[in-house]
């Protein structure tokens, strides 16, 4: 996570949505914030993720420390409302992702370290080290909405259309070769 500047404006690394709390802010309790992006932002959050259009942009999280300080877990919901553009159509597709999530962070670079690489999709990520004194909630949020993003978004009736031919047609070498001959 980068950490930012200050509320609402990018920080110098470039993080376009930026909410950056210091982890000596998180009191033994934990704490609750709810981040919202404003229209500079949405705008630079969009663009970042190729999106025409980020009109809402917000989440509520829950901050938690825990192993003495050097876990930290973000939990919260994201919600935000966006258009993207159609794979079939290019036309705009409005929609709504809302996702609960939890991301876990350490202050203890050794804590996220692995000698070795193994990807088990039922065990929990590694925690994301910390840059520097504050993880930044807003690129949190970010990094969430990105992965609940449709990758293939589709305008209501878009269908790809298939012309069935004689396996020779369909052959993609076959299309290319008609295309350079004309025929």
């Amino acid at each position: 996570m980068s950490k930012g500047d200050g509320e609402g404006t990018p920080n110098a690394g470039g993080v376009e949505f930026s909410r950056p709390l210091k982890v000596g802010q998180i009191a033994a309790t934990g704490l609750r914030q709810h981040v919202e992006a404003n229209a500079g932002e949405r705008e630079a959050v969009a663009r970042r993720l190729a999106l025409q259009a980020l009109d809402s942009l917000q989440g509520d999280v829950s901050v938690r420390a825990r192993a003495g300080g050097r876990l930290i877990e973000v939990e919260g919901d994201l919600r935000a409302s966006l258009t993207q553009q159609c794979v079939v159509t290019l036309e705009p597709v409005e929609n709504v992702v809302e996702e609960h999530f939890l991301q876990r962070f350490t202050t203890d670079p050794d804590f996220a370290q692995a000698d070795e690489i193994v990807i088990d999709v039922e065990e929990e990520d590694a925690p994301e080290p910390i840059e520097g004194e504050a993880l930044d909630l807003g690129e949190a949020l970010v990094q969430q909405l990105a992965l609940a993003l449709d990758p293939y978004p589709r305008a209501p009736g878009a269908e790809l259309e298939w012309q069935e031919g004689d396996e020779e047609d369909s052959n993609p070498f076959a299309v290319l070769k008609h295309l350079k001959t004309g025929g």
